[in-house]
């Protein structure tokens, strides 16, 4: 499957036979001109290498930035998506009129100027929580070179998604292995990668990373209430609050460090009321970890948030934090949104190969087209 990576448009653009005007792109929380946005993605993009791009790796094809070339990814476009979605099908068919071989290949466009403004609103909302972005949720390199390049951390739940963020020149204190069931060569890799933080929720876990790599800092992943998720993460992760107690004991047995408390409300949650739940439930476990001898400084609040109900759910967390830890001096808060930042960053064209018609019209002459071997494209 093919892609094309595109900025964001900027004044009037143009697919190949017309000319559209582009209305601007902005946020509330810093308005500026379609101009103003590209640039901040190019200077994100290729100012900053140290962060996550080598010397060199960028090239600007043309003055004023009109393609950026980085070896072994596609280029980055000016442009808005839709342009170049168009234009890409009106490509596919000239290629299949061409018997150009593999013309009707999907693709997709990612649109980077709306990760950008997702992450723009957040800093707005929550601006005491530090987003970790769950790589899971989609591993695209230029959205990861994008959130490596604007800071936030990243959530990785395999050995895989840590190298592949090491790789851009992340610092491994930037990561966090939220995986509470690893392989004991995970964390054995871990250790020698320098990630340190790591999520647990059961002894088996606890022996594993005693073993493999003791000087881990351990954050205890607690099951919270979500039943009102699209994903149910909780059917599989969590330790149950009863149980938090005795895990404390037996990391303090194996002379393990526990720095904080994780919970996850499910992927695309849908009620927001679920957030206030989890950190009551989070006072509880900080009060767990202070009776067993720990000093608890960190607190993850997980992910689950919906663009929709963003606001909503932003308002709720936070009023909770500062019901539940109004002292928060020495409290680190950082969090996993996935599908925030993505959802509706990327459009995908495939081309319709057949149709299956009711059987009172399958054999309907008139419903046949008149150009069978011309590909037809839906977007999604």
């Amino acid at each position: 499957m093919s892609q094309v990576e595109v900025l964001t448009a900027h004044g009037p653009v143009q697919f190949e036979n017309e000319l559209i005007s582009c209305s601007p792109l902005s946020t509330s929380s810093h308005p500026s001109s379609d101009q103003n946005l590209t640039n901040a993605l190019i200077n994100r993009l290729l100012s900053a290498p140290q962060h996550f791009l080598r010397a060199a790796d960028a090239v600007s094809a043309a003055a004023g930035h009109d393609e950026i070339i980085i070896p072994g990814l596609p280029p980055l476009h000016h442009g808005h998506p839709d342009i170049h979605l168009r234009n890409g099908v009106i490509r596919a068919t000239q290629l299949s009129v061409d018997g150009e071989p593999d013309a009707e290949k999907a693709f997709f466009v990612a649109d980077l100027s709306y990760t950008l403004q997702q992450h723009l609103k957040w800093k707005k909302f929550l601006p005491e929580i530090h987003p970790f972005y769950a790589v899971k949720c989609n591993p695209d390199p230029y959205i990861l070179r994008l959130l490596a390049a604007l800071g936030t951390g990243f959530d990785c739940a395999s050995n895989g998604e840590i190298s592949q963020v090491l790789s851009l020149g992340v610092d491994p204190s930037r990561v966090i292995f939220a995986n509470p069931c690893k392989a004991t060569s995970f964390v054995r890799q871990s250790a020698k990668s320098g990630v340190d933080m790591m999520t647990f929720d059961n002894t088996d876990e606890l022996y594993k990373i005693s073993r493999a790599h003791p000087n881990a800092k351990l954050i205890v992943r607690i099951l919270t209430d979500d039943s009102k998720s699209l994903c149910r993460l909780g059917l599989k992760f969590g330790a149950p609050l009863v149980t938090v107690p005795f895990l404390l004991m037996k990391a303090k047995e194996l002379n393990l460090d526990v720095i904080g408390v994780s919970f996850h409300v499910g992927s695309g949650c849908y009620d927001s009321a679920a957030y206030a739940d989890a950190i009551r439930r989070a006072r509880s476990a900080f009060d767990m970890g202070k009776e067993a001898g720990y000093e608890f400084t960190l607190l993850d609040v997980g992910g689950g948030f919906e663009d929709a109900m963003f606001e909503m759910a932003a308002s709720i967390l936070m009023e909770s934090i500062n019901t539940y830890f109004p002292v928060r001096d020495n409290l680190r808060i950082i969090a996993e949104p996935g599908r925030y930042y993505v959802a509706k960053a990327f459009s995908l064209a495939v081309n319709i190969i057949a149709r299956r018609a009711p059987p009172s019209i399958e054999g309907d002459s008139q419903d046949i087209e008149a150009d069978p071997e011309q590909p037809k494209v839906m977007c999604k």
